[in-house]
């Protein structure tokens, strides 16, 4: 009896000892399988176990083998970590899992597909303090994975219960090997970002093609991607990054977009055209439009439906073969964002093109125009409809600029005035309409610069700009720049005004000799030092020399309008043929020693 009696008790403590290593673990326990051994003794530990509310990390250097974990059907709302496992070739034994709360595949070399997967129907992500934090899936590192096609039951990523969130949902970054994305085909809505990076084999996005809403697609630095084609059912994005994609050709996949808040398109060596975002009509606000640095960009005519841009940058810049902006037909402000930031308009290094005419639409800007570095930049044309700009106007090494044409709208400038190193340029009077820079958001005073500019020689079309709003005057290293006597520069100056003036010609080249143009002689008071005057004689302005040898003499009006250009060697007096006309005029003789002279005289 008592044999007996102990008997009962062994198998009793024996079943229950059983029971105790069987069961599940608690709930946020973290499991640990860094070995094949700890893989294999699984089904012992957790016998009783096919739920885990416990985040799972398969990593060992060992593990070849997870068909012990084949028990496995659920992890809620825990993550499954396979990382790290270099001598693992594939998933055999998850095949059960129906859902966990975040996958990530990182860093297995030797992982050749996801077959194992096949089950897995839903990331359902995390419930903490009362959110829902978004499932998510991470495929990283897998030097020899050929293809996600195991994925092929996934149909459902929770999003996120927080409205300010844009989580990065899916990421599929630097798998050598992987031609497209087959096995996603059971997704329609992935509640938050895309990043799809450094795939030098991803030809397509096959596998994506039911997809009809994400947020923020990114896709970086994929070699040998050729298209988004597989992208034709996406109808709903936020906002799009295309890069360093040096082989698509075009993004006709996107046709079915019309709203967007942000689109960043640059360093795609290939690309052609913007052809695939034509039928976006609405652009949202705290967002940008950029295009820079596609070589081989030919043509931005896809942006031709979008009429503001309410708080961003438009930037198309570094674009080597761009000849037109042909294609911003409709566009017609850039806008503050909602918080008061100025956006811009960037037109900077784009080495071909000549015209901005897609522009003809713009009215206003609310931050700077800053059009820069375009060595084939002849005129402005384009902007005639510009009227506003909100914060600095940048004009800065245009080679081939002649003139400002395109600027005659223009009336108010919010801050400086910048024109500089632009060798070619040679008139400015489409800035006549200009009344004031500065305003009491910037002080209510701004920089009025002219500098480096080669051939320009008058600053006729700057004298409507209020003096009151000029803060500091400078004219700098303008070689044939004579012409600057402009009531409005004469008042600032001789209000004490801030000044930089210098390496111009006799006229322009000191304050003193600005504010003396502003005050010039008439004929009959002109002085004859140098031994040559000017006079009048039967209502013709004639020139007497005397004894200073003359070669050359320029006459030119106060618009810098030539009205003589003529070689005169070794003559004493010289009827100029020039009738009274009530007008300031400059005289400008060369001497045969090589000095140049000058006199302004009203006549």
């Amino acid at each position: 009896m008592k044999f007996s009696t102990l008997i009962t008790f062994l198998i009793f403590l024996t079943f229950n000892s059983y029971l105790l290593l069987a069961q599940c673990p608690t709930v946020g326990t973290l499991i640990v399988l860094d070995s094949q051994a700890d893989v294999d003794a699984f089904p012992t530990q957790y016998a009783a176990c096919n739920v885990f509310e416990n985040e799972i990390l398969i990593a060992g250097a060992d593990i070849t083998d997870l068909t012990s974990l084949s028990q496995i059907e659920e992890i809620l709302e825990y993550p499954l970590r396979i990382i790290n496992n270099p001598n693992l070739t594939n998933l055999s034994g998850l095949e059960n899992i129906q859902s966990v709360g975040n996958l990530q595949i990182n860093q297995n070399s030797s992982l050749q597909n996801l077959d194992g997967l096949t089950g897995l129907a839903s990331l359902t992500g995390r419930v903490v303090a009362g959110e829902q934090l978004p499932g998510s899936l991470s495929i990283i590192n897998n030097a020899a994975l050929e293809n996600t096609a195991g994925l092929t039951n996934l149909s459902t990523i929770q999003a996120s219960s927080l409205n300010d969130s844009d989580p990065l949902v899916i990421q599929i970054e630097n798998n050598d090997l992987l031609t497209d994305l087959s096995g996603f085909e059971g997704l329609t809505v992935i509640p938050g970002r895309v990043l799809i990076k450094r795939n030098d084999n991803l030809i397509s996005l096959n596998g994506f093609d039911n997809i009809e809403s994400l947020t923020l697609l990114t896709i970086d630095d994929n070699d040998a991607l050729i298209h988004l084609d597989d992208l034709s059912s996406l109808t709903a994005l936020l906002a799009l990054q295309l890069s360093n994609n040096e082989s698509v050709l075009n993004i006709d996949g996107l046709l079915g977009i019309t709203e967007i808040f942000s689109i960043n398109i640059f360093n795609n060596f290939s690309l052609q055209n913007l052809d695939g975002l034509i039928n976006i009509n609405t652009y949202g606000e705290f967002a940008s439009l950029v295009i820079s640095t596609n070589a081989n960009l030919t043509s931005v005519s896809g942006l031709s439906n979008i009429d503001v841009l309410p708080g961003g940058n438009l930037e198309i810049k570094n674009n080597d073969s761009l000849t037109t902006i042909d294609g911003v037909w409709d566009l017609q402000s850039i806008d503050n964002d909602p918080v008061g930031v100025f956006t811009n308009l960037i037109i900077e290094n784009n080495d071909a093109l000549i015209d901005l005419s897609g522009l003809s639409n713009l009215s206003s800007v609310s931050g700077d125009v800053s059009i820069r570095d375009n060595n084939q930049l002849i005129s402005l044309d384009g902007l005639q409809n510009l009227a506003l700009i909100e914060n600095s106007l940048i004009l800065f090494n245009n080679s081939s600029l002649e003139n400002l044409t395109g600027l005659n709208g223009v009336a108010q400038v919010g801050n400086d005035l910048v024109i500089t190193t632009n060798p070619s340029l040679d008139d400015v009077t489409a800035l006549q309409n200009l009344g004031a820079i500065g305003t009491e958001q910037n002080s209510g005073m701004a920089n009025l610069a002219v500098d480096v500019c080669g051939a320009l020689t008058s600053l006729d079309g700057l004298q409507n700009i209020d003096p009151d709003s000029i803060e500091f005057l400078i004219l700098v290293d303008n070689p044939s720049l004579s012409f600057c006597s402009l009531s409005n520069l004469c008042a600032h100056i001789d209000s004490g005004g801030n000044t930089n003036i210098s390496g111009n010609l006799p006229g322009c080249n000191t304050p003193d000799d600005i504010t003396t143009g502003c005050d010039p002689l008439g004929v009959q008071d002109v002085q004859t030092s140098n031994d040559w005057m000017v006079y009048r004689s039967k209502d013709k302005l004639c020139v007497d020399f005397n004894n200073t040898h003359v070669d050359d003499i320029l006459i030119y009006d106060i618009t810098g309008r030539t009205l003589l250009n003529r070689h005169i060697e070794n003559q004493e007096r010289i009827d100029l043929g020039i009738t009274p006309a009530n007008q300031f005029l400059i005289i400008q003789v060369s001497t045969s020693t090589g000095k140049q002279l000058s006199k302004k005289v009203i006549f």
